[in-house]
């Protein structure tokens, strides 16, 4: 990310001269970003993010304004650390600042939106996504990906970037998918989304994808390994793209529960983002209307990661209006289906299927 440049104002009121510094920079959209837990989620951990072309960002004075929002390009294609041994408020925290720039080798990447980060204690590796076209830089060959070595004590690397390639069979040229690591297998699963036309180069999005409606979900069944179309019920949300998910387990496996938040509809670059709350409860597969909020605080393109057992941490991403700033964090209680200023790593209670969905599906 290119920070803006100290930047100082001079304002002169009668024989009082006051300066104006700069004293921040505040991320204002940040939109199909990369991100993923690097060590175990429940402990002090680090959520590391790969930043994306669509961010900017704005400039923060002494005196409590915000400058003009600026696209900083993120040319370098910086990757970032977030300590989750933070406590924060996202109210009054400059949430911005709580982000480091992690170190990198010679080695640096390319500018990507979207894409997959799968990790391990060690290693981050990053593929797929939307390479940004440029000329200034020569193009990444169709099996390149990116590695990163978090730590020196990795037996192939030293911290920084890297070169990889995937097999002869593969290519790098996917998007708009899901990704998901297991790292006691030391392998990463890629699913869906879409491909360059003859498995090419790809670098824009296509303007006429259909919405997809949510009252049929695609199930894959690991121990047959068969894909399977399943019918949902209950208060089924609206066709939407780009929205984030997690998932929590009653105590005693009776279900199971998707989270889904915001997203946008898939087809209007226009469309208001959602700014709202769906369970999908397994294995009922109905739908629960959990939260609804303001339509200025809603977004798409961003990540939820579940920090917490009764957590979930909304990260980065976007408004249709670039200059309308959203927090760069925010903290959703999966138990108060509300949303929290305060996340305070020591402070959580065990994850209870919420009073809604209890009254829906039934159980405890």
């Amino acid at each position: 990310m290119r920070f803006l440049s100290i930047i100082s104002a001079l304002l002169s009121v009668a024989y009082c001269i006051e300066w104006i510094g700069q004293v921040g920079n505040l991320i204002c959209n940040w939109a199909q970003l990369r991100g993923t837990i690097a060590i175990s989620v429940y402990v002090p951990s680090s959520l590391s993010l790969l930043t994306i072309i669509s961010q900017s960002t704005s400039s923060q004075f002494s005196n409590g304004q915000n400058g003009t929002v600026q696209n900083d390009g993120n040319f370098e294609g910086s990757l970032f650390r977030l300590d989750l041994s933070q406590t924060f408020n996202t109210i009054t925290t400059n949430l911005t600042s709580l982000f480091s720039r992690v170190p990198q080798t010679t080695v640096s990447s390319s500018d990507y939106t979207d894409g997959v980060m799968w990790a391990d204690t060690n290693e981050l590796v990053l593929y797929g996504g939307l390479l940004r076209p440029s000329n200034s830089t020569s193009q990444p060959g169709s099996r390149s990906l990116y590695g990163y070595s978090i730590n020196s004590t990795s037996s192939l690397h030293q911290p920084g970037f890297y070169y990889a390639e995937v097999p002869d069979n593969m290519t790098r040229y996917v998007t708009n998918g899901a990704g998901v690591s297991a790292p006691s297998e030391r392998l990463g699963f890629y699913f869906g989304g879409m491909r360059g036309y003859d498995w090419g180069p790809i670098s824009t999005m296509m303007n006429n994808m259909d919405s997809r409606f949510m009252q049929e979900v695609a199930i894959y069944d690991i121990a047959s390994k068969i894909w399977y179309s399943q019918n949902t019920t209950g208060d089924i949300p609206s066709a939407r793209a780009l929205f984030c998910s997690v998932y929590a387990s009653a105590a005693d496996n009776s279900s199971h529960n998707i989270y889904i938040y915001g997203g946008y509809d898939g087809n209007d670059l226009e469309h208001t983002p959602f700014n709202d709350v769906y369970i999908l409860s397994l294995p009922t597969f109905t739908w629960t209307r959990a939260y609804v909020g303001s339509d200025n605080d809603g977004r798409s393109g961003h990540q939820c990661i579940r920090v917490l057992p009764d957590q979930m941490l909304v990260v980065g991403g976007e408004f249709k209006d670039p200059t309308h700033c959203l927090p760069v964090l925010r903290n959703f209680n999966l138990n108060t289906l509300d949303f929290q200023n305060e996340y305070i790593p020591s402070e959580y209670a065990s994850y209870e299927v919420p009073s809604p969905v209890i009254e829906v599906i039934g159980g405890k």
